[in-house]
């Protein structure tokens, strides 16, 4: 029902808003459009949301002149709520909120103001980042998301101080469920952002604190306010989707359902709905039932066809999972030609699912896959001026395609499924998770029969041992998983990389007897030598691991002190022969020069460490000669080194997997999905140790 009057009043607009809420819940989109629409340029809630809906729209199908009008449509709604803005706005004068008195002078209507202005200016930076790609664009996105984050700081402080004073009535419910709505989304998104970015952001006076902005938006999520369901919203993309691709894919499902029920029950047919209930399906590994859901979710209406692509999107992964390779050939099919979202992903998608299709399979496609690998390159796109990492990452992979003489890759959807944390998922189902098992397994007999081995002989190897080794560890196979974790790693040894510590010696006088002003009564010792680094139980197991040879026979132990203790060191099982002497052991192979000075004699004792270290490098390298090097796929062993973090973390070794899970993230960098690794890295370490708490 709309109102007659010239004018719209706070709560017939909220009623009105909350008219077209249901409408677009239960698929009826165009008609929540024209509901909101007479009064978008009056009434600061018709612009929000008839700005917001345009926007999803803008969003989804990517078509230039939907962001064009989504943009200027939302430039419109600012200007709307602007008219409704204090005259001295909250945002412009921070000192005003210290007042008490200036904030019980706000009106509701004003209050709303804010808030709804906050929310039109985060959407419009959004799109602003996706029309176009130039620098002057990015800074006014930044800037604009910037303000919006104040404003909402602000009116949770406006909040704090009214909540005694303001009687509770349904238009100041609706200002506390959108400033729940904001506080929590904020924060819940910058928390996932690694340490070294998340300081940067401080600095310029954001926050992110994961506690707060979940309290936040559960609190906001169990009220009665038209952000309610968008809280609810929030809420489920960061557990079915954000926990699992920047997470370690530890997704709570129990609160997901428990979110989701009472919206299946009073919109049993609404698409987006169902989408969210299918999502979930998959995440439990019910990918029989979440079929049938997403099939549900398609046939609910024809209006908006994006969401059918999203629907397309799960069921090319649901039956990948199932290796039902044509039926995930026929949704990255339609993917590829439906939307424009990301083509380099869809078509590089449909060719490595095509890729696993038996011969005569592949035939009745009538694809050829080396032309689809081909097309890739020129189907980047970029978003706010940056390459998108997963399409970075797809068009170096098809670069094995771009040569007269293709070679093919090994297990690319399965290598996909990986990039998008696939494994987290398959993995709850035992059977499916054996058979992909086999298909590894196959593969990877396969190449080691292989007689002409190519340049990414190894780089293969790799990739097939890491994707065994997630099998392994989702079957409880965790030794098993370990052991193949660790043969990808040993592999970076074949690169030279070499621990930063063990690149480069530090050498220091050492005072032995007599007086210290002496030269011959100090020996310069290298801190950095590699038994130096080691433990003497493990000794023997690291130079195994990392493919050195020596001979326990010829080690000795030096007792250091005036006494000369008779102390005695083991290496494994073997004791050591004590050594009477530094000469004796000759340590660096050095002997004291009376006639050099103790600097000159550290240079020296320097440049021996430095040739031991070297030789150790090349050692390294060579012990394997004979064998491919990793050449291409760098990130397969920060991504191992990670998921062994993962494995230790797994069996209670938490000293162990923050090691490991560390050394991923310090000792790695310029490799393929950097940028999200870090972010799983940055969740796994802040599960395994509790951080300071930020401020909202």
């Amino acid at each position: 029902m709309k109102l007659p009057a010239s004018k719209m009043d706070l709560k017939c607009a909220l009623e009105e808003c909350s008219m077209a809420l249901n409408l677009f819940l239960n698929n009826k989109f165009s008609e929540a459009l024209e509901l909101l629409r007479p009064w978008s340029k009056d009434s600061m809630y018709h612009a929000l949301g008839y700005s917001t809906i345009l926007v999803m729209q803008a969003a989804m199908t990517f078509e230039q002149q939907d962001i064009q009008m989504g943009i200027s449509t939302m430039k419109e709604a600012l200007q709307t709520c602007q008219r409704f803005r204090k005259r001295s706005t909250v945002v412009e004068s921070l000192s005003n909120l210290v007042s008490k008195q200036s904030v019980d002078q706000l009106s509701e209507e004003e209050m709303h103001a804010e808030i709804c202005y906050a929310e039109c200016l985060l959407q419009k930076a959004a799109l602003t980042f996706v029309q176009d790609e130039n620098l002057i664009n990015f800074i006014k996105g930044g800037l604009k998301i910037r303000t919006s984050y104040q404003i909402y700081k602000e009116c949770h402080q406006v909040l704090q101080m009214t909540q005694g004073n303001k009687s509770k009535n349904e238009t100041y419910c609706q200002f506390e469920g959108g400033v729940k709505l904001g506080i929590g989304a904020f924060n819940l998104m910058l928390s996932l952002l690694p340490g070294r970015i998340l300081r940067l952001l401080e600095f310029i006076g954001f926050s992110g604190n994961r506690e707060l902005g979940l309290c936040q938006l559960r609190e906001g999520a169990s009220g009665s306010s038209l952000r309610a369901i968008l809280c609810t919203f929030t809420l489920l993309v960061y557990h079915t989707y954000v926990s699992l691709i920047l997470g370690t894919g530890e997704a709570n499902l129990h609160e997901a359902d428990s979110l989701l029920e009472p919206y299946l029950q009073k919109f049993p047919n609404g698409s987006i709905i169902l989408f969210y209930a299918a999502r979930i399906d998959i995440l439990k590994g019910n990918f029989e039932k979440a079929q049938l859901r997403l099939q549900e979710c398609i046939a609910a209406q024809q209006e908006w066809k994006q969401i059918h692509h999203l629907c397309y999107w799960e069921l090319m992964w649901c039956y990948t999972f199932q290796q039902n390779w044509l039926q995930a050939y026929r949704y990255a099919d339609l993917l590829s030609k439906e939307s424009r979202w990301s083509k380099a992903i869809y078509v590089f998608q449909k060719a490595a699912i095509l890729c696993m299709l038996p011969e005569d399979d592949l035939k009745r496609t009538g694809e050829d896959i080396v032309s689809l690998f081909r097309q890739v390159d020129g189907l980047k796109q970029r978003i706010a001026g940056k390459s998108v990492p997963t399409e970075k990452f797809a068009v170096r992979k098809a670069r094995r395609y771009a040569s007269s003489q293709p070679v093919k890759l090994i297990l690319p959807a399965l290598e996909m499924m990986y990039v998008w944390n696939g494994f987290a998922i398959v993995g709850k189902r035992a059977d499916l998770t054996e058979n992909l098992l086999v298909t590894i397994e196959k593969e990877e007999t396969a190449l080691q029969n292989e007689t002409n081995c190519n340049e990414y002989y190894m780089d293969d190897v790799c990739m097939l041992q890491l994707l065994k080794g997630l099998c392994l560890k989702h079957l409880g196979r965790l030794m098993q998983a370990e052991l193949c974790f660790s043969k990808v790693i040993q592999r970076s040894w074949q690169l030279g990389e070499v621990p930063e510590d063990q690149k480069k010696a530090n050498v220091t006088p050492v005072f032995k007897k007599g007086k210290k002003e002496g030269l011959g009564n100090c020996r310069p010792v290298s801190l950095s030598s590699v038994p130096g680094k080691s433990n003497l139980d493990r000794l023997e197991k690291w130079a195994d691991s990392n493919l050195m040879k020596f001979s326990k026979g010829e080690c000795q132990s030096l007792p250091l002190g005036r006494n000369k203790p008779t102390h005695q060191h083991r290496l494994g099982a073997d004791w050591l022969e004590s050594s009477l002497s530094e000469n004796a052991l000759g340590i660096l192979g050095i002997v004291v020069n009376p006639k050099l000075t103790v600097s000159q004699q550290c240079a020296f004792a320097t440049k021996v460490a430095n040739s031991v270290l070297s030789c150790i490098r090349k050692s390294v390298i060579a012990s394997r000669g004979c064998e491919k090097q990793i050449k291409y796929d760098s990130y397969l062993v920060p991504f191992t080194m990670y998921e062994l973090g993962l494995l230790y973390k797994q069996q209670d070794e938490r000293e162990k997997a923050i090691r490991y899970i560390e050394a991923a993230k310090n000792n790695y960098k310029e490799y393929s999905m950097e940028s999200r690794l870090h972010f799983r890295i940055h969740a796994a370490l802040d599960s395994l140790k509790v951080s300071p708490a930020s401020t909202p």
